[in-house]
């Protein structure tokens, strides 16, 4: 699994919890700003804790992991 595998609304809550402004996002992503607004309005990204976005990027990263390929020493 890889970022690009993820559905494109939880890449733009991570890429959010990352720092990115929704503007950047959406260049990232090739959406439209209006709806990656309307991602964050809707699933009130501001709204979340240090701790909730730390469970859901670690949750993230931990799939990626197990549904990477060739587990092995090369770069995560």
């Amino acid at each position: 699994m890889t970022p690009a595998d993820l559905d494109p609304r939880r890449q733009a809550l991570l890429l959010y919890f990352q720092g990115y402004r929704v503007a950047r996002i959406a260049e990232m992503l090739g959406e439209k700003v209006a709806t990656v607004h309307s991602w964050k309005k809707r699933d009130k990204w501001g709204e979340y804790g240090p701790l909730d976005q730390m469970q859901l990027t670690t949750a993230a990263r931990y799939c990626q992991l197990i549904m990477k390929e060739h587990k092995g020493r090369e770069r995560l």
